[in-house]
């Protein structure tokens, strides 16, 4: 409950809608089982992450972040590949988001198993397994972004 505490008076920055979209992810991240770990970013009193960790194995599903106003969502989609069908169907929005914010690869000093490659819309892509990333989410891209959640867990857990 200290945590959830801790969210609400971090998401306090941020706008109306924006509230309600973390607070669905929030809520989307805690009824698969990952567990909420906040923590100040920096020096500036308004820069927050939130890592969602399952305890076995331990992974993180993805990472909030909150900077005053803005906030983002950088997630582990580890397993894309296998459900790149529910990207697809996401909207236009989220997707254009995830490819242009994403990072290609830079395998992390040779420490990284290297990108993850998958397909969407006919066209191949390859992104950093660690970033990849969600900005300027709308509420109309929240459906998505929990059913893409829903599978990395559900593959994740399987392994």
């Amino acid at each position: 409950m200290e945590s959830e505490n801790a969210l609400l008076r971090i998401i306090s920055s941020l706008p109306a809608e924006d509230k309600f979209i973390v607070e669905s992810l929030h809520e989307t991240a805690l009824a698969l089982g990952y567990n909420a770990k906040i923590s100040p970013v920096g020096k500036k009193p308004d820069d927050w992450k939130c890592e969602y960790i399952a305890a076995k194995p331990k992974r993180v599903l993805y990472i909030l972040r909150i900077t005053g106003p803005r906030f983002s969502i950088r997630a582990k989609l580890f397993h894309i590949a296998e459900y790149s069908d529910v990207l697809e169907n996401c909207t236009g929005h989220s997707k254009a988001s995830l490819l242009s914010a994403s990072k290609d690869c830079e395998n992390h000093g040779g420490g990284c198993a290297g990108p993850i490659s998958f397909t969407i819309d006919g066209k191949a892509y390859s992104k950093c397994r660690h970033f990849f990333l969600f900005e300027g989410i709308k509420l109309e891209d929240v459906e998505g972004i929990q059913r893409l959640l829903q599978n990395e867990a559900k593959y994740s857990a399987d392994i």
